[in-house]
């Protein structure tokens, strides 16, 4: 599992210095221009080594399958709003450079995380098609590196399913892991303290309503969380307080 995480975390720093050397290269422009050389290009990025993430993906999966005989399903490059709209957000220091202490710098971070999560995103979406193709039982799980952000920990821990639909922050070198009935998750140190974290974090935040609403008698649910949302038991509350638990920097 980690070395699989450690080649797509290896390409992922590939695409964003590809992306960033552009980007630096196209800066003379107009913003406008700018962004639509750098769109082309970003694209160019995608399916180049969107392909590289799916086939290495691929052969984790043939290689942890407990039988030979799977049929791997290759996700394929589409490239829809969600990468529209992640690619307007890289471009706004460009727009906006008065906003920003070094817009360049801003905008070749930006533009390299998204295309960097849209290459990663073709790998993790050939594991879980693979899967839901498979013919033994199983699944797909989220795999986090040591010391990973307090979010890729909680969320580590607590997706027994991952899916097309799971969410992946800019930057995560998460990768999706498939499991069997005969051939289960594998155990791993961090991965099980980051479910105690998580299991902690979830009793943290129910004692610590429990001691606010002992102090608030009769005040109605819509209204407490309202006056007090970091109460509220929902992912971000509880991915900062694994974060917390764990002493991690972000």
């Amino acid at each position: 599992m980690e070395q699989l995480r450690q080649q797509q975390a290896a390409l992922s720093e590939v695409v964003k210095s590809d992306a960033a050397v552009y980007a630096r290269s196209v800066s003379d422009q107009s913003p406008e221009r700018f962004a639509k050389d750098v769109r082309a290009a970003s694209a160019d990025l995608v399916r180049t080594y969107g392909p590289v993430s799916a086939e290495a993906s691929a052969l984790f999966y043939e290689t942890q399958r407990p039988s030979p005989g799977g049929r791997v399903v290759m996700a394929p490059t589409v490239l829809g709003e969600t990468w529209a709209a992640d690619l307007a957000w890289a471009f706004v220091p460009m727009f906006t450079p008065d906003r920003f202490t070094d817009p360049l710098s801003d905008v070749q971070e930006r533009v390299g995380a998204v295309v960097a999560r849209e290459v990663l995103r073709i790998g993790r979406d050939t594991v879980a098609k693979t899967q839901a193709a498979d013919t033994i039982p199983g699944g797909v799980a989220r795999y986090a590196r040591p010391g990973a952000c307090g979010f890729c920990a909680y969320m580590s821990a607590i997706d027994a399913d991952v899916s097309e639909d799971t969410i992946w922050h800019r930057n995560c070198t998460c990768v999706t892991v498939p499991w069997w009935e005969d051939n289960p998750f594998p155990a791993s140190s961090h991965m099980d303290e980051y479910a105690d974290a998580s299991e902690w974090a979830r009793r943290e935040l129910e004692r610590r309503q429990r001691e606010m609403k002992a102090q608030y008698p009769g005040m109605r649910r819509r209204n407490f969380f309202r006056q007090f949302p970091e109460l509220a038991i929902n992912t971000r509350n509880l991915s900062g307080l694994v974060r917390e638990r764990l002493g991690l920097e972000h």
